[in-house]
């Protein structure tokens, strides 16, 4: 694919815009790659449009990529990449391709000197490269995001110092669901800006999508609301929108947090997340409902046959009616066939982990380590002591992805409370300088008081009482008399 370009700087074409010195880091591809790479077909001509996308070359060879920043640009040349370094805004209308993807927002593809587009607007420019039987595939973040960092409105003024205010080039913000033009195929939910779930937007109008759902989404319980709810596809942390000609038929869910397989099947059956139960009766504190939970659990594990335990992990297994089912997976992950007390010890351990980062479990009772918690839940069971050390073996062979979902840093008790009586410290010193201040006013009050009283009883204020209302000739006569002694 040829492009008209500037002079080449160290072999790689200019566009224009392009920023000298600079590096754009790549968002995480997660589970999204897998199924861009798995729906991407057998396209004729790619276009990777901005650093993210660019993570992609390696399956598309012979794909040209557009980045701003020269050092991502020589990095990409070296790697033998075919490589136009600069503003997208600046790359020409007669570059098209088959297949054009574009991962990034406004801000990581555009210049300081472009013409300010908005994620609407970037789309509709990026559908300009397509061929006619092109597909273009773009992630537009979403602005209701539980997971997005949110800031008060800033206060604009309507002065001509705000003349900037409404013009051209403001709107970044991202756009909520029904403020898209086009309706998306898939929403994508993330952890840490990675994307781990990647879903099409009529599973969540399956009951079985929805239970899938559940329990991809069980370590999170805002987004398991929302898929109760049915309100997740305007909450999603992005969508992915598709223009052009339809893509390839896939799995309708893609996610790595069940182990194996990435492309997932929705469920015949549908119900509840048992993980998601468990935890919200560790989180809530009841005890009971745990405990009936837990027996019930190693009870359906002993009825599994001995291939199909070790899979038999909380995360895996849906609940509806006291009955439990187990979420299948394309391929397996392996061919364990553990006893039933180690697999229920292994689930255990799966659950346990699944509550927060190990070492601590903070938020949910009782507060112990992530193995300490699984040896209270499987003593609920009474299991002996020995098959802790087979269930951490299966848990390593198995090595089923991490979900600890990113929480909020909070100060502790200890914290808190030295904030407390620091605020009501300096609230006491303000009570005092006020306090002072008072007591000079009064202070100064009286003395004026005091000398005001003291000119007017003093011995000078009779003298000039006397020089005030005697007669002249008294004056006189006392003046002589002073004058002759």
């Amino acid at each position: 694919m040829s492009v008209p370009n500037a002079a080449p700087t160290g072999g790689v074409p200019l566009l224009g815009g392009e920023m000298p010195d600079w590096t754009d880091p790549p968002a995480p591809l997660g589970v999204l790659g897998d199924h861009l790479r798995a729906t991407a077909g057998e396209p004729g001509s790619v276009l990777l449009l901005g650093r993210t996308a660019a993570q992609l070359h390696p399956h598309f060879p012979g794909a040209t990529v557009v980045v701003r920043g020269q050092r991502d640009a020589e990095a990409l040349h070296a790697a033998g990449v075919d490589v136009r370094c600069g503003g997208l805004d600046r790359l020409p209308s007669d570059v098209r391709a088959d297949l054009v993807l574009l991962l990034d927002p406004p801000g990581a593809v555009l210049t300081p000197d472009s013409d300010g587009w908005s994620h609407v607007e970037l789309v509709e420019q990026a559908a300009r490269h397509l061929t006619p039987d092109g597909r273009l595939v773009a992630f537009v973040p979403g602005a209701l995001s539980a997971r997005r960092e949110t800031s008060p409105p800033v206060h604009r003024l309507d002065g001509d110092d705000a003349w900037w205010v409404g013009t051209d080039g403001y709107d970044d913000r991202a756009p909520a669901l029904n403020e898209l033009p086009w309706q998306p195929t898939h929403l994508v939910l993330t952890t840490d800006d990675e994307p781990v779930v990647v879903a099409a937007l009529d599973v969540v109008s399956d009951p079985g999508g929805r239970a899938l759902l559940r329990a991809l989404t069980s370590t999170h319980p805002a987004t398991s609301t929302a898929v109760d709810a049915g309100v997740l596809p305007a909450l999603a942390d992005g969508w992915l929108v598709s223009r052009g000609a339809a893509g390839p038929a896939a799995a309708p869910v893609w996610s790595r947090r069940l182990g194996g397989d990435p492309a997932l099947d929705v469920p015949a059956t549908a119900g509840r997340s048992l993980e998601a139960e468990l935890l919200t009766a560790l989180r809530l504190d009841r005890q009971f409902d745990l405990r009936r939970l837990v027996s019930s659990y190693a009870q359906w594990v002993g009825t599994l046959p001995a291939d199909r335990r070790a899979l038999a992990v909380p995360r895996r297994t849906l609940v509806a009616d006291g009955t439990f089912t187990q979420l299948e997976s394309p391929t397996p992950v392996s061919d364990h066939a553990p006893p039933v007390e180690v697999a229920v010890a292994h689930g255990m351990l799966d659950l346990a982990h699944a509550t927060t980062a190990p070492g601590a479990a903070a938020g949910y009772p009782p507060e112990l380590a992530a193995d300490s918690l699984a040896h209270e839940l499987g003593a609920m069971v009474g299991l002996p002591d020995q098959v802790w050390v087979d269930a951490q073996s299966l848990r390593l062979a198995l090595a089923l992805p991490d979900r600890h979902e990113p929480t909020r840093t909070r100060p502790d008790a200890a914290a808190d409370r030295i904030a407390e009586l620091r605020g009501a410290l300096e609230e006491r010193d303000a009570q005092l300088a006020a306090a002072r201040a008072d007591l000079g006013k009064q202070t100064r009050r009286v003395r004026a008081l005091e000398h005001a009283i003291a000119t007017e009883h003093g011995p000078r204020a009779r003298r000039a009482l006397f020089l005030m209302t005697a007669p002249t000739q008294r004056i006189v006569e006392a003046a002589r008399a002073r004058w002759q002694r």
